[in-house]
């Protein structure tokens, strides 16, 4: 059986729990209540278990949110949505593109409602800028932790927000 280590961070944008392995960062996700974060993260890592390791989530946490290093990914996910993580992974800090541009940017141009989906089951919130994608008219789309988180991560990184 595979562990799996949790921990929680206070980022800027709120309480997040975070899962890692030996190889890299699993997932993050904004989830104020710990008990709805595992079950998140046994939903997500089915047969896995897991250890709480407050210590190595801390310094996961500052790695992403304070130092902005690179760091190494441990993504589980189909093939396709490994390409759509991949690709808003090259979005820039204070840019914002459309479903449409990323499932360009896949070179799945019919695909924008599967690049969607794909979008909304990103497992590292933040890190993996799903936040900077945006619908072609300019409205905000959805965000899993909601719009108002959305606003405030865009606005952080210089976007301005009419919505």
């Amino acid at each position: 059986m595979v562990t799996i280590s949790i921990g929680y961070y206070e980022a800027p944008y709120g309480r997040c729990f975070i899962a890692f392995s030996e190889r890299g960062l699993m997932a993050l996700i904004f989830e104020e209540d710990e008990i709805k974060a595992k079950t998140d993260f046994q939903k997500r890592f089915k047969g896995a278990g897991f250890e709480m390791n407050i210590e190595m989530a801390e310094t996961w946490g500052k790695r992403v949110f304070e130092e902005h290093m690179q760091i190494p990914l441990d993504l589980q996910g189909t093939d396709f949505q490994k390409k759509v993580w991949n690709a808003l992974l090259l979005i820039p800090s204070g840019k914002t593109v459309s479903y449409k541009d990323v499932a360009l940017m896949i070179n799945h141009p019919d695909a924008v409602r599967a690049t969607g989906t794909a979008i909304g089951a990103n497992p590292v919130a933040w890190y993996i800028p799903c936040h900077r994608v945006i619908r072609s008219d300019g409205k905000p789309g959805g965000y899993r932790w909601g719009l108002q988180l959305k606003k405030q991560m865009l606005i952080a990184e210089g976007i301005k927000c009419n919505w």
